[in-house]
């Protein structure tokens, strides 16, 4: 009996390494099969990002950030983050800044008063309205950059789309921002803007989110 114990222990030693070898393969398995099936990007709420965040992170990679003037899709004399110099600024104004430039302090300035002048326009105009009031940040932020890009006056031409958000139908409403003018003119700018009304995810570069 003495002279089997050798063997035996060399037999529980190998079935003891063979389970610990099958429970690995199957433990790499289960972690290969769960790696697949995890979203690509982390979520607007994982990641922290705020409503006022994603307004700036989409109107800045619209825009741009320009301290010299340069003319917009249709034209315009503009600076800093699609400032519309035409808008509020006078002729002499627009040389200096064509000569000068602008400061990044002036562009932040400009883009604040901007941004806020935008969000009071669309406020004034759909405030006390029900769709408006229960619109996701998602899609508050679509409105909020096509009034930025826009303006208010050349936005309520959106007629169908704005009925389409009454009812409900994002999918219709994405529809008529592309079939338009301006889409034409924006190109990745109204496809990324239609995908986030229609799906109701943030759709950014570093951000792709549900």
């Amino acid at each position: 009996m003495a002279k089997e114990r050798p063997h035996r222990n060399v037999v529980s030693v190998w079935l003891t390494g063979f389970l610990f070898g099958v429970l690995a393969t199957v433990l790499c398995q289960v972690l290969i099969i769960n790696s697949q099936h995890k979203p690509q990007n982390a979520s607007t709420e994982q990641s922290g990002l705020t409503y006022h965040q994603k307004v700036r992170m989409l109107l800045e990679l619209h825009e741009g950030w320009r301290n010299e003037v340069y003319a917009d899709t249709v034209g315009v004399a503009t600076i800093g983050i699609g400032h519309n110099l035409a808008q509020c600024a006078t002729a002499n104004e627009i040389a200096r800044l064509r000569r000068e430039g602008a400061t990044d302090e002036q562009i932040e300035n400009w883009f604040i008063e901007d941004l806020a002048r935008t969000e009071q326009e669309l406020d004034r105009c759909f405030g006390d309205e029900d769709w408006y009031q229960s619109l996701s940040d998602n899609r508050r932020v679509v409105l909020v950059d096509m009034c930025f890009n826009l303006g208010l006056t050349r936005l309520l031409e959106f007629r169908r789309m704005f009925g389409a958000l009454r009812s409900g139908d994002f999918e219709h409403a994405a529809h008529e921002m592309l079939d338009s003018r301006w889409a034409n003119q924006v190109g990745q700018r109204a496809l990324r803007l239609s995908e986030m009304m229609r799906s109701d995810r943030f759709l950014h570069p570093d951000f792709i989110v549900g």
